[in-house]
């Protein structure tokens, strides 16, 4: 899990932790995901919402993610891809 690396105040886990479900609703109601991908794809969430704070700990988390996480779905990104860059200039 993404969130074991992490070094923040309890608000800010607690704020990642929120917009993780948030996020994750808004990406399993699109209906996108096979059920035996969901564990991978959970984890490739949680990638992109790490990395996204990262970046800019004033982003709305859970939208950002779900944009980005959707765009990869739509290019037909595997759950390897996580871990590399992500371009957030969308």
């Amino acid at each position: 899990m993404p969130f074991r690396s992490v070094t923040a105040d309890r608000r800010e886990l607690q704020r990642l932790c929120e917009a993780f479900d948030d996020a994750w609703v808004a990406v399993s109601s699109a209906r996108l995901i096979e059920n035996d991908h969901i564990p991978a794809e959970r984890e490739r969430l949680g990638y992109i919402l790490v990395q996204i704070w990262e970046g800019d700990r004033e982003a709305h988390l859970a939208t950002r993610a779900v944009q980005l996480f959707l765009n990869g779905v739509r290019k037909n990104a595997t759950p390897a891809s996580a871990g590399r860059q992500l371009d957030t200039d969308d």
